[in-house]
């Protein structure tokens, strides 16, 4: 048999036999896609060997980590937990009461002591808190904890011999905050809910428990719906990694993009996916006459701040409420009097046409309703063009003093949005969806003037030279201001002041543009 890769733990603790079941279980997971990642939970000889033997068993594959830590834990007390009898005559005490110990002991751990931890005493007194007048008594709680390998040593103290069993138990302090009807809100508290609390994989976890021979109970579901309000990032991450059907209506109600809501990034970026080729909206293709839809949002004149501290005042205009997205600049390309006319780059630098002659770059993701990325200044600039020509009304990419307005109001304020940073309102590096995300899933980054996708997605193109804002002459190669940062760049570069630069032929994976007119457009 295929020995075991060098990097597992148990590589050197494992007979042939048990390499033989390991191989099996792992072709198992990739073959079927059954969630091969199961493998990393494995972090030491034994826990490694009673995966083994739970497959052995079982001859499937658990289909998530809950229902892997329920047969874990099920199988530790009865093969090595009942070991503690023997020695000293004890009497076996029931597994639900050995459960809810450890789920008190895990609770108290993760939550009022914040370590994973504690010494003997400590972990008595929480026993002995937990069981109370019963007759069970404490020191056999953690005999047969120890003897089960569910609680190790460490130096003069004790923890529980995996972090994930420990989250675990902690999970079914949870099932009974849900069974009370009380808020999630206790594990997931504060404004910025989706900061990491140490109860993430806790509910995970409590999620995977009702999964049951690849079957998910209502109670899988419940546990999303009960997240769903309070911090929809974990509930979104209990369908996924438990592998919940996506179709189910408490899915979609995480993917659907909603205002006023707190939203799950990813499941918001994944049903911008799923609608690509069939995206309805207005602003996101075409019009019947195959030009770009273009929703435009007015600014009104007035004064803004612009950068720190500076007033300014500008005329109104009109701002497009995305990007240009992937299938609106394809419009352009496909036109026979579009990318392939040298004539909207007359007067650009040479460079530009140059470029033009090249022929237009791959978009990297191909994905109608997202935006147009690994588009140059210069593209963006011809494009602009033929839709002037096309709409009979002046069209051009906004001056930095422009776009910063649309952005920021007349507040000054750091993101389109009020307030600080939010993780959920926008596709900058943290959020992790690792790509561009269709344009408008994240309604709550629209700005005073309902412009949106101004905070990540991609950096936008601006008519503005960067090292004079008061230049805007299109005939040289001199590097241009981008605005709003990306999915590929963390959020501090996404603040709407900020000033990004490159040069003109320059064609990244995540930038691209906006146009604005200071007419409304027919």
């Amino acid at each position: 048999a295929e020995k075991l890769d060098s990097d597992m733990p148990g590589y050197s603790k494992t007979n042939g036999l048990q390499d033989s079941a390991y191989n099996a279980m792992r072709r198992t997971m990739i073959d079927e896609k059954k969630l091969p990642g199961l493998l990393g939970l494995v972090s030491n000889p034994f826990l490694l060997t009673q995966t083994i033997f739970i497959y052995s068993k079982r001859h499937a594959v658990p289909r998530s980590r809950g229902e892997l830590f329920t047969l874990f834990v099920a199988a530790l007390m009865e093969q090595r937990g009942k070991l503690a009898i023997i020695p000293k005559q004890r009497e076996w005490i029931a597994e639900s009461i050995q459960r809810g110990a450890l789920a008190a002991l895990a609770t108290w751990l993760q939550g009022e002591r914040q370590q994973t931890f504690a010494t003997v005493d400590e972990i008595l007194g929480v026993f002995q808190r937990y069981i109370g007048r019963g007759a069970e008594k404490p020191n056999d709680l953690l005999s047969f904890a120890i003897s089960a390998n569910i609680l190790e040593k460490s130096h003069d103290t004790l923890r529980f011999s995996h972090q994930l069993l420990q989250e675990y138990f902690a999970a079914y302090d949870m099932e009974e905050t849900l069974k009370r009807g009380d808020s999630a809100e206790r594990y997931f508290p504060g404004e910025q809910w989706w900061e990491p609390s140490g109860w993430e994989e806790s509910a995970v976890l409590l999620c995977g428990m009702y999964i049951s021979a690849g079957q998910a109970s209502a109670d899988a579901w419940r546990v999303v719906e009960w997240l769903t309000p309070v911090n929809p990032i974990v509930a979104w991450r209990c369908i996924v990694e438990n592998g919940l059907d996506e179709r189910h209506p408490a899915a979609q109600a995480l993917k659907v993009p909603r205002a006023g809501v707190r939203a799950a990034p990813l499941a918001r970026a994944r049903w911008g996916v799923e609608i690509a080729e069939n995206d309805t909206r207005a602003g996101v293709g075409l019009r019947p006459d195959g030009l770009p839809d273009i929703v435009w949002c007015e600014v009104p004149a007035g004064e803004f701040i612009y950068q720190a501290d500076q007033r300014l005042t500008l005329p109104s205009f009109h701002i497009a409420k995305y990007p240009v997205t992937y299938k609106q600049f394809q419009a352009f390309i496909d036109a026979p009097d579009g990318f392939s006319n040298v004539k909207w780059w007359d007067g650009l630098h040479e460079d530009g046409v140059e470029q033009q002659r090249s022929g237009p770059a791959e978009q990297w993701f191909k994905f109608w309703n997202h935006p147009r990325e690994c588009v140059s200044w210069y593209d963006a600039m011809a494009f602009c063009r033929w839709l002037t020509d096309r709409l009979g009304c002046a069209i051009r990419l906004p001056t930095e003093e422009q776009w910063e307005k649309a952005a920021r109001g007349t507040d000054g304020r750091a993101y389109p949005y009020s307030g600080a940073f939010d993780l959920t309102k926008g596709n900058t590096d943290e959020v992790g969806i690792g790509q561009t995300s269709a344009v408008g899933v994240f309604p709550d980054d629209a700005s005073l003037y309902g412009v949106m996708d101004m905070s990540g997605n991609v950096l936008e193109w601006t008519l503005t030279e960067y090292n004079n804002r008061n230049a805007y002459n299109i005939n040289n190669s001199n590097p241009r201001t981008l605005h709003g940062g990306s999915w590929y760049l963390n959020h501090n570069l996404a603040h709407s002041a900020f000033r990004d630069s490159y040069i003109p032929v320059g064609r990244l994976h995540d930038s691209g543009f906006r146009v604005v007119s200071m007419s409304r457009p027919l």
